[in-house]
């Protein structure tokens, strides 16, 4: 009896919590963090249609630039004349729009018609500038090149937007990874506590100090056990197919990473609510975006303002013919300066009155979404602020609780040992303790990711950093 005593005592001596065996992850080959974020940041494909964007954005900023370069205009006619002389001419403009509205053109041209005789020759060039008076003052020559450069800019910042949206989704499938990998081991560590157990009951079930109650008890457990650890198993590799996708990797290709990549220890407080809060209002990307939009639909409304007044033309030009050929019938009726005005004012205006109209509600659209784009990164801010704080106490209180599921499984075996309570007293402090340490791991996890979304809240994440 006293050696089925000691063979009893030493099965449930094995059902004390033992220190978690906890397989190091940081060898070679293990994918830290840093490295995660940034190899995402340079082949994820999530990235892939805000790049698309900012060429297309590119594309159109030069086409519009286009419109103010050098056009060269060849011409060349041939032909026969009514009275039967045959005619030739030739000509190559040169023109351009500049950024004031001005049209600047220069004309050069040679023409011959007849024949023998009556061969006649010509060559000239003509200098041209017309403006419109109200463009110069107007933002209209430059509005479809304005916006088209606001288009390039608010693609790059789209671009950056991604890629801050990036690295916290990156570490999100990164620290499910590590939870699932520090759950798979807490799974295992209580099928290798609930086979102890089961082994325990059945050896004091055979000796008369427990029941058959107690040993079905324990392989309830048991099989409760080996179905949380095919979970858990199933959920980490979902986890590592989430991050290879996310990274552009092979799906089918092997990935680890760094389970201490996590920390254990709660970092320094955040910074202060009200500096965090105007670092969010001076870089948010959105909230940036959001005030240019205010200066767009100002400009908009400039130019309809100006469209809605009589347009006035004027032209300038100095035709010199003769060049060449010494002087000929056109210089009388062509050579010289010439200037013109035109104006044209419709009686019907409006379409001009409602265009400005729809430009000033435009206006104070954009102001008000300004202001509440402003009111929601404050808030955002207090949100991860609060959020830092709250994943920081439960790290704490988590902790704590751990502490307490480890003294309650070690007091259930002590009298379980003894005889003064049953295995389901032993079954609920495993439980406990499982949980326990679940908590654990979230809240850690949860504290990181906190940290990085209050970052980006404040408008301090720089993506750039993980690259270095």
């Amino acid at each position: 009896m006293s050696a089925l005593a000691l063979i009893i005592s030493g099965v449930l001596w094995g059902l004390a919590p033992q220190a978690p065996d906890v397989p190091d992850r940081r060898a070679a080959g293990a994918l830290g963090l840093r490295g995660a974020i940034a190899e995402a940041l340079a082949a994820s494909p999530a990235l892939q249609p805000a790049h698309d964007a900012v060429d297309m954005a590119a594309i159109q900023e030069r086409l519009e630039q286009s419109t103010f370069g050098l056009k060269l205009a060849p011409a060349l006619h041939v032909g026969t004349l009514p009275n039967g002389l045959r005619q030739q001419q030739a000509g190559l403009t040169a023109s351009r729009r500049l950024l004031s509205g001005t049209d600047v053109s220069v004309s050069a041209d040679w023409m011959q018609f007849g024949s023998g005789d009556a061969l006649q020759r010509d060559a000239g060039v003509t200098f041209t500038a017309a403006q419109s008076v109200l463009q110069v003052f107007g933002p209209a020559p430059r509005a479809r090149l304005t916006a088209a450069r606001r288009a390039s800019v608010s693609a790059a910042r789209a671009v950056a937007d991604a890629r801050q949206q990036l690295v916290i989704r990156t570490a999100d499938a990164y620290f499910t990874i590590v939870r699932g990998e520090l759950l798979l081991d807490a799974a295992r560590q209580a099928v290798v506590r609930a086979e102890r157990l089961r082994a325990a009951s059945g050896a004091r079930a055979r000796v008369g100090l427990a029941t058959q109650l107690d040993v079905m008890r324990a392989e309830l457990l048991a099989a409760q056990s080996e179905v949380a650890l095919a979970s858990a198993a199933e959920a980490l590799e979902r986890a590592r197919d989430g991050l290879k996708v996310l990274l552009g990797r092979p799906i089918d290709s092997p990935i680890a990473v760094d389970i201490n990549a996590v920390p254990d220890a709660v970092g320094p407080p955040p910074a202060d609510l009200a500096v965090l809060q105007a670092a969010a209002l001076e870089r948010r990307l959105d909230v940036r975006e959001s005030r240019d939009l205010v200066k767009d639909a100002s400009r908009s409304a400039t130019v309809a303002q100006w469209a809605a007044w009589p347009d006035l033309h004027v032209t300038m030009s100095y035709t010199r013919r003769g060049l060449g050929y010494g002087p000929s019938i056109f210089n009388d009726w062509l050579d010289g300066w010439r200037a013109g005005i035109t104006t044209s004012y419709g009686l019907q205006r409006d379409a001009a009155a409602a265009a400005g109209a729809v430009a000033a509600v435009n206006v104070r659209a954009a102001e008000r979404e300004t202001f509440e784009r402003e009111q929601a990164a404050a808030a955002g801010v207090r949100v991860a602020h609060r959020a830092v704080v709250r994943t920081a106490g439960a790290i704490e209180i988590q902790r704590k609780a751990m502490a307490v599921a480890e003294r309650q499984v070690r007091l259930a075996a002590l009298r379980y040992e003894r005889g003064l309570a049953d295995n389901v007293d032993v079954i609920d402090a495993e439980m406990n303790l499982l949980h326990a340490r679940t908590g654990l791991i979230g809240a850690r996890v949860d504290h990181a990711l906190a940290r990085m979304a209050l970052d980006r809240a404040a408008g301090l994440l720089n993506p750039d950093e993980y690259t270095k």
